[in-house]
């Protein structure tokens, strides 16, 4: 069902989605590739998820899912982002419920953020990835004695930057909202790229 909303711009967004409701779109995808998928959600409960489906010839097929952290309320709102491949065309694309109650104002697909940089011989390591409570990376041992770690979360945001010794960071991913986040390390022309996705 549908109620008045207190995010910004206002309107209406969905409410009391339990397991086993759902609502179909039409989407059209200019071309393949890997998007991001933004939702913004409120919910009080901390295993809200969602089953990203879209439909064949004879029902649904799951494209991803989605689990959204606790936000404090049912009109506290956050963006929670996950990754899709998707497909070039057009089709019907359905959200079904498959976890506790959450509210909906709007969701978005987007390109993921563009990386300038790009690994090379070296690159950082990350297990285990996807992560879900933390994730090791593991650094170049050549590299000098300290090095800046930088994580950037899908919508360009600092979520992370230290200056690190030694050759393995232990992240606490365990806060962090679903999505893919770039993780920098060193400077310069030795900087190097990876990704990381975290799914809780």
């Amino acid at each position: 069902m549908l109620e008045s909303c207190s995010d910004a711009g206002g309107g209406q967004n969905t409410g009391y989605a339990n397991p086993g409701d759902y609502a179909d779109y039409i989407l059209y995808v200019p071309e393949t590739g890997n998007y991001l998928v933004d939702f913004r959600i409120a919910t009080e409960y901390s295993n809200a998820r969602l089953s990203i489906q879209a439909e064949t010839g004879d029902g649904f097929e799951t494209l991803g899912s989605m689990a959204f952290s606790r936000t404090g309320g049912w009109q506290v709102w956050a963006t929670q982002s996950t990754g899709l491949t998707l497909a070039a065309g057009k089709y019907r694309l359905r959200l079904l419920v498959t976890g506790e109650e959450h509210n909906l104002n709007w969701f978005e697909f987007r390109l993921p953020v563009s990386l300038e940089e790009h690994p090379g011989p070296g690159s950082p390591g990350l297990w285990p990835n996807p992560a879900s409570g933390r994730t090791t990376l593991t650094l170049d041992a050549a590299a000098p004695s300290t090095v800046k770690v930088e994580i950037i979360d899908g919508s360009g945001k600092l979520v992370y930057s230290n200056r690190v010794r030694g050759e393995r960071l232990v992240i606490d991913t365990s806060r962090w909202p679903d999505g893919i986040y770039v993780v920098r390390s060193g400077e310069g022309a030795g900087r190097q790229v990876c990704k990381l996705l975290v799914r809780h």
